[in-house]
């Protein structure tokens, strides 16, 4: 938020909109991991219980899931400790910020690949596994055709990555300012696509097991939405044999938990940096420690958690799944670009560039960041708003009389899909001066620098000012919270004449 307000101050929505969808996904996204944790408990037991409907036991018995999302009666107490228990978990891997966060990614980063592993070298031994992989690998033409297999691919790189959500740039700016980003931009996503096309292999190995073993073929099977983690690959694990069924259960839901967990302390981390530093920046500041910033997030994530852990709340998380990260990730990244590439301009981000790795910013990533990567976007978020039409009618629908999407339910869904897109663009068009929450971002941004090395000019009596109007001044400012490293984050402060501007 006030890294885009100091860019332009129009670009505060922009900002603000990406913490809005950290907000939301911390919300839903902790109830997943908590549905995880109810099936690792269970995957102790022999059998295990789902053995003889795997699609019962994840509707009726995990979620004892209601008719729909306005049947709400009572709330579903497994799903609502194991999600407490998963908070608590996020709440001390934050309490001392990356100094206990960065601590815990090392486990829940590491611990999955040791999974992914184990389970593709049990997958290759299984029967059907072959035909299962031919089918991961068989390209579907027709799918490629439509709109929504790109905008839904997009928007699962975009959520996979943490792109416009504000968590990118929460961890950049703890990383040292010598930090290699221009690397560090290849290598993640590249080592993101990599583990998701490897881990496709395991799971369609299983996927071929299953179509061996019950008669169905792999594109009968459910491979939607929860159902391929919950349901599908369950069936698989319960044809494994004894012992051998429970072993391999608990070792894909800790790999599920550690992937889970892993994004929600980034989403997270992003809410509360938002609220401590918007906090220190009001006319009246309040220093919030870290450990009572996470204890406040913590507690509004379990209060608004609620609908999702009763028995319509299988339908609240769906809604938020579906709508609540789509539409206004792309807007978020084309105005980011924007003011990167368009406001800042290429002379100012070579010139940070060179200040802190030695070298200018590459021209073919230039051009991607002013041409070519704002255009992509602004080209699915059209094809997402015409694959929507016409609307959803119901929502989560598994089964007769289930999933009922009332009219309510639905503008529910409009609002928290597209106004903060809406916002975002008219933002565009309200002068600052307007805005009096941006009033201090603006004169910070337009006024001289007081210290951080800036260099000062002789007045004509003799006195020091700060620099003449129009120069661009780099100054480094160390992150407090307890970094791992000792962090530094770059500001490019345009200094200009002592009257303000006119944005």
């Amino acid at each position: 938020f006030q890294t885009l307000q100091r860019v332009h101050p129009r670009l505060w929505a922009a900002g603000l909109g990406g913490v809005f969808m950290s907000f939301v996904m911390m919300i839903f996204y902790n109830v997943i991991i908590a549905w995880a944790l109810v099936y690792l408990v269970y995957s102790f037991m022999d059998p295990l219980p789902w053995a003889e409907d795997s699609v019962a036991f994840f509707y009726d018995t995990v979620l004892d899931s209601s008719s729909g999302i306005g049947d709400t009666s009572a709330l579903n107490w497994k799903v609502l400790t194991a999600n407490l228990l998963s908070w608590l978990f996020v709440a001390l891997a934050l309490t001392k910020g990356v100094a206990s966060s960065g601590k815990v990614a090392w486990f829940t980063a590491t611990v999955p690949y040791v999974c992914i592993l184990v389970l593709l070298v049990r997958g290759a031994m299984l029967p059907g596994a072959y035909e299962g992989v031919r089918s991961y690998l068989r390209v579907d033409m027709a799918k490629l055709g439509e709109a929504e297999t790109w905008t839904r691919a997009a928007n699962q790189i975009f959520f996979s990555l943490g792109v416009a959500m504000g968590a990118v740039i929460v961890f950049g700016s703890y990383q040292e300012r010598s930090n290699n980003f221009l690397r560090d931009s290849l290598l993640v996503p590249v080592i993101n696509c990599l583990t998701s096309f490897i881990g496709g292999f395991f799971v369609f190995s299983m996927l071929g097991y299953i179509s061996q073993e019950r008669g169905v073929p792999i594109d009968e099977l459910e491979l939607s939405g929860f159902s391929l983690a919950f349901i599908t690959y369950t069936d698989g694990l319960a044809l494994f044999p004894k012992g051998v069924a429970q072993a391999f259960s608990v070792v894909f839901f800790v790999m599920i938990f550690c992937l889970g967990i892993d994004s929600q302390i980034g989403v997270t981390e992003t809410v509360v940096t938002f609220l401590k530093d918007t906090l220190a920046e009001r006319k009246r500041p309040v220093h919030l420690s870290n450990a009572a910033a996470v204890s406040v997030v913590t507690a509004v994530g379990v209060v608004l958690g609620l609908p999702c852990c009763t028995n319509a709340g299988y339908y609240w998380t769906t809604l938020l799944w579906e709508y609540g990260n789509y539409i206004s990730l792309f807007v978020v990244a084309a105005l980011t670009l924007a003011g990167a590439g368009w406001v800042l301009g290429p002379k100012d981000l070579n010139e940070a560039c060179v200040d802190m790795l030695g070298r200018p910013v590459p021209r073919l990533l230039m051009v991607l960041w002013r041409y070519v990567d704002p255009l992509l976007c602004l080209v699915l978020l059209v094809a997402s708003a015409v694959s929507m039409v016409p609307y959803a009618s119901s929502l989560g629908g598994h089964g007769p009389g289930t999933g009922a999407f009332p009219t309510w339910a639905q503008a529910l869904s409009v609002v928290i899909n597209w106004s903060p897109a809406i916002v975002m663009v008219a933002a565009l068009f309200v002068p600052a001066r307007w805005l009096p929450f941006t009033e201090r971002a603006r004169r910070e941004r337009l006024m001289p620098p007081q210290g951080d090395g800036a260099e000062s000019v002789p007045t004509a009596d003799g006195a020091e000012s700060g620099p003449p109007a129009g120069v661009l001044v780099l100054s480094t400012s160390k992150r407090k919270g307890g970094s791992l490293l000792p962090s530094r984050t770059l500001e490019l402060e345009l200094v200009g004449p002592t009257e303000p501007l006119e944005l």
